[in-house]
């Protein structure tokens, strides 16, 4: 069950997949181009272009020969049928346009937080969190989401990884880098396990001297091995890694007697994983893992973009 709060982002959810749908098939775009299609019939039909080709050529030869155009009500009405399509391209055209450029701001980056939900799973609370992972605070346990070989996200990146990475760095006055320590402990961790890439997926490691990022109450920071790279770049996630990761995750903030943790949509955002695979994976895995869960904790699932939230939130309102 979820409060009030939450049913905005569910309406929301639905008409985003009602856009979506014609979105992907370009429905004003096609209605565009089959009056373009339309247009152009008609015009190529009608007599009045072809004399009006011939007047345009007589007028730069000069006045050689009078031009005689006869013109019957069929052929004009055909003519004005030619402005009346291309008038409906171009305002199809334009609708088009400017749906794409909704659906380009909706999938823009939120940086400010946005929290609530209050989904109720057993003894447990499943909030949203909709925002940069800088703006955390009284969180307990943050989770990252990495790649089989433990590169961390770029100190510039947008990423979890790379957002609380720098979140934990050293800075000077001048805000110079000085210690990258998130980097060094990871560092430091392969070379203990003699181990630098090719981590198994479902893979989680353990960080509870959190640096700078103990500043935003950040207690521990959990790196998991979530992600597979393809050659082109794009994230491969399983389920069964995702299991294993919320499970283990939520089994170290118990033992670590906290009561919040931070978890992505693993795959989600620069992972390229799309919507309606990355959401319902790590939904269901934090579903069932607090089904079973006995003590109450608060579970934040993470997203950046106002269309992954409604998403969300219509995934929450399931269970």
């Amino acid at each position: 069950m979820s409060n009030l709060k939450s049913s905005q982002y569910i309406v929301s959810g639905l008409l985003n997949r009602f856009v979506r749908y014609y979105i992907s098939r370009s429905f004003y775009g096609k209605l565009s181009l089959k009056f373009l299609a339309a247009s152009l019939a008609t015009v190529s039909a009608s007599p009045i272009v072809a004399f009006l080709i011939d007047l345009a050529t007589e007028t730069l030869k000069g006045p050689a020969r009078n031009t005689n155009c006869t013109v019957t009500p069929n052929e004009i009405l055909s003519f004005l049928a030619f402005f009346i399509f291309t008038g409906f391209t171009i305002f199809f055209a334009v609708k088009a346009n400017n749906q794409k450029n909704k659906t380009l701001e909706e999938r823009k980056i939120i940086f400010n937080k946005n929290t609530g939900g209050d989904f109720k799973v057993g003894a447990s609370n499943i909030k949203f969190y909709c925002g940069s992972v800088t703006q955390i605070s009284g969180i307990d346990t943050i989770v990252t989401s990495e790649d089989t070989d433990l590169n961390l996200g770029s100190l510039t990146g947008s990423s979890t990884s790379g957002r609380i990475r720098k979140m934990a760095a050293t800075y000077s006055d001048t805000e110079e880098l000085l210690i990258d320590n998130l980097g060094i402990f990871i560092a430091e961790w392969k070379n203990s396990k003699n181990k630098f890439s090719n981590f198994n997926l479902g893979t989680c490691v353990e960080c509870n001297h959190t640096y700078n990022a103990i500043k935003n109450d950040i207690k521990t920071i959990i790196f998991s091995v979530a992600i597979r790279k393809t050659p082109d770049r794009i994230a491969c996630i399983d389920e069964v890694a995702i299991e294993t990761i919320v499970s283990s995750s939520i089994d170290i903030l118990v033992k670590n007697s906290q009561n919040s943790i931070f978890i992505p949509i693993f795959g989600l955002g620069s992972g390229g994983t799309p919507q309606h695979i990355a959401i319902p994976a790590t939904v269901n895995a934090i579903v069932r893992k607090l089904t079973e869960l006995e003590r109450s904790i608060t579970v934040y699932i993470g997203v950046y973009t106002i269309d992954d939230l409604a998403e969300l939130c219509m995934q929450l309102a399931k269970k």
